[in-house]
């Protein structure tokens, strides 16, 4: 979400709506189509999915741990500087429930390349990394096209399920080369917005910002890492191509599968 003094019309993004979240501003919401459940399908249809589970329970932490452990043990394993270039040979996109910023697709797929015959717990630490690099990718699209339509970021705040995620919130950091914000992670992102409007009797512009900033500040920021601007401007870009030649195929077929 960004909000504007002026209206902003970006397609694919919804709004702009006046007045609905900051008094006297336009927002424009720009959303991805089911992000966090797409890192699970990744994660629990992996044949080495049972094998992590296992781990997880046997070491009490989440099979988020053991997937960073997992990752961090091939980091210095193979020498690289950071955790995102073990996945250069594994690139895929997060649309297996459709597009919704900012192509507005509801039946584009998702597509997958570089996949080969491992099962290990190594690989599918691996898949989680590009599924993770892929919410980033999505992100860097909604706000490619926001910016382009006239919004202006300086900086990402997130939060919700998928900011308990610390490595995709470092990564989406390095792949649109803003800082990133996470409020506390512990808070239910709907509970608080329900405190907030129901503490919202203040009069004018700068009691709301107030109130806004006091229970919604900052907790803690990711900076990002201008070594890998290169990469992830490569992954990215074949992230796009993939998206794109899923839409040419679709459109293809469609005179022999579709009505």
């Amino acid at each position: 979400m960004a909000c504007s003094e002026k209206a902003v019309f970006v397609p694919g993004v919804w709004g702009p709506h006046y007045n609905v979240l900051i008094p006297n501003l336009w927002l424009s919401e720009g959303g991805q189509s089911a992000a966090g459940k797409s890192i699970d399908h990744i994660i629990q249809t992996h044949p080495a999915y049972t094998e992590l589970k296992q781990l997880a329970n046997e070491q009490n932490i989440t099979i988020f741990d053991v997937l960073n452990e997992t990752l961090n043990t091939l980091q210095n394993k193979y020498k690289v500087g950071n955790i995102s270039l073990l996945s250069g040979d594994l690139h895929m996109t997060i649309d297996f429930h459709g597009n919704r910023s900012p192509l507005a697709d509801s039946e584009l797929g998702a597509s997958v390349t570089g996949l080969r015959f491992d099962t290990s717990l190594n690989n599918l630490a691996i898949q989680y990394l590009a599924v993770l690099q892929a919410v980033a990718y999505d992100s860097r699209h909604i706000i490619e096209a926001m910016t382009k339509a006239g919004h202006h970021f300086r900086v990402v705040q997130i939060c919700g399920g998928l900011a308990r995620l610390s490595l995709l919130t470092q990564i989406i950091a390095d792949v649109v080369q803003m800082p990133v914000y996470v409020s506390d992670v512990t808070i239910d992102c709907v509970l608080l917005g329900s405190a907030i409007c129901g503490q919202l009797v203040a009069d004018t512009v700068q009691q709301v910002e107030d109130l806004l900033n006091g229970i919604a500040c900052p907790i803690q920021t990711y900076m990002p890492d201008a070594k890998m601007v290169d990469f992830h401007k490569d992954k990215y870009e074949i992230y796009r191509l993939l998206q794109q030649t899923e839409i040419d195929s679709r459109k293809r077929m469609s005179k022999y599968c579709r009505p």
